[in-house]
C-alpha cells in the first residue's frame, strides 16, 4: 500500500443532505496519497447507506455510524483511526479551496518541525448571500501572538491541519465542551510550533443546522468559561486598547462580528438579503466564489 501523506477526517450526524454535498466535492479533489475518513454519529437519516455505498465503490477509506457523544468525540475517533503524516480536520457543512489545502500539505511535509497549520477563512449566511465575508479577527490574533503580544489564540477549526506525530503534544479534542475549536485552539497555540497560511481556506456556511446556532444559548457561558480559563478574554483587550491599526490589506467585502443569541436570527437588513434555496446552491455559489476570486492569490506562510 503506497504511503499516506493526508488524512481527511470529517464528522457527521443526521446532515444527509448536507454531506450529499459536500463529500463528492472532497472526494474529486482528493489525491492519490491521501485518504478520507468520515464518522457518523448514529444518523437516523440515509448517513449510513451513503457512506456504506461510497466506502463499496472505493471512494471513501473507513466511516464509522454509529451513536457517539458529539463532535468532538467523532474527531477524536478518525484521529486515532488516521494513517496520513498530516491530518486535515473538515466538516459537513462548510465549503474549501482545495489549492490552499494543497500548499498547506507541502509546507507542511517540507517543515516536519512545524505540528499545526492554521488560517485565514471566510463565512456566510445561507440567508444572505450578500453576507459573504473574509473574517480578519483571526489573522490579527495571529500577528498578536506571532509578535508575543499574546500567549494564546483563537481560530476556526475548519482550517486546521495536524500532524499526527504530534498528537501527544497538542493532544486530542476535549470531549466535555461544545465549542470545541475554541477550546482545541486555545490550547495548542500555547504549546505548538504553528504555521499560518496567508490564503484563504475554507468558507464557514452558517446554516439552520450549524453548531453555531443549535448550541448558541447553551455555549455562551461555556465561551466565557474557557476563555476566562485561558486568559483570552484579558489579552484581547489589552490589543483592543493598544488601537492598532488593522494589517490585513486588500478588499473586504464586509466584517461581520460574533455571532451570539443567533437561534431565531433573521438577515440583518431583510429588504436586501437574497436568500439561498438550498444548501447546495449555497456550497455552488462559495466554490464558484472561490473559484474566480482566488484563482490568483498568493499564498504563503508565516510562523515565529
Amino acid at each position: 500500500m503506497d504511503k499516506i501523506t493526508l488524512s481527511y477526517v470529517l464528522t457527521t450526524f443526521n446532515k444527509i443532505t448536507y454531506i450529499k454535498v459536500v463529500l463528492p466535492e472532497l472526494i474529486r479533489n482528493k489525491k492519490k496519497d491521501e485518504e478520507i475518513i468520515v464518522i457518523d454519529g448514529g444518523s437516523t437519516d440515509e448517513t449510513s447507506e451513503f457512506l456504506s455505498e461510497l466506502k463499496r465503490t472505493n471512494k471513501i477509506d473507513y466511516f464509522i455510524s454509529e451513536k457517539d457523544k458529539g463532535e468532538a468525540h467523532g474527531f477524536n475517533k478518525g484521529l486515532l483511526l488516521a494513517k496520513g503524516d498530516l491530518i486535515k480536520i473538515f466538516t459537513d457543512d462548510d465549503a474549501y479551496y482545495y489549492p490552499a489545502i494543497n500548499a498547506c500539505k507541502e509546507y507542511m511535509l517540507s517543515y516536519p518541525e512545524i505540528d499545526v497549520m492554521a488560517g485565514n477563512t471566510a463565512g456566510m449566511d445561507i440567508s444572505n448571500k450578500l453576507s459573504l465575508f473574509w473574517d480578519e479577527d483571526f489573522y490579527l490574533d495571529f500577528l498578536n501572538w506571532k509578535e508575543g503580544k499574546m500567549k494564546r489564540f483563537f481560530f476556526n477549526g475548519t482550517c486546521l491541519m495536524l500532524r499526527r506525530s504530534s498528537l501527544p503534544l497538542i493532544g486530542l479534542v476535549d470531549t466535555s465542551v461544545i465549542r470545541t475549536d475554541l477550546e482545541y485552539s486555545l490550547r495548542i497555540s500555547g504549546v505548538a510550533n504553528l504555521a499560518w497560511c496567508t490564503g484563504l481556506i475554507s468558507v464557514r456556511i452558517l446554516n439552520p443546522q450549524s453548531n453555531t446556532l443549535i448550541y448558541d444559548y447553551t455555549r455562551l457561558a461555556e465561551v466565557d468559561r474557557i476563555c476566562g480559563y485561558y486568559n483570552y478574554f484579558e489579552e484581547k483587550n489589552l490589543i483592543r486598547r493598544m488601537n492598532q491599526p488593522s494589517l490585513i490589506k486588500g478588499t473586504l467585502k464586509r466584517i461581520m462580528r460574533k455571532i451570539r443569541n443567533t437561534r431565531n436570527r433573521q438577515p440583518e437588513n431583510n429588504s436586501s438579503a437574497v436568500p439561498f434555496n438550498s444548501f447546495n446552491e449555497a456550497h455552488e455559489y462559495c466554490q464558484k466564489w472561490l473559484k474566480e476570486h482566488l484563482l490568483n492569490q498568493t499564498i504563503s506562510f508565516l510562523s515565529k
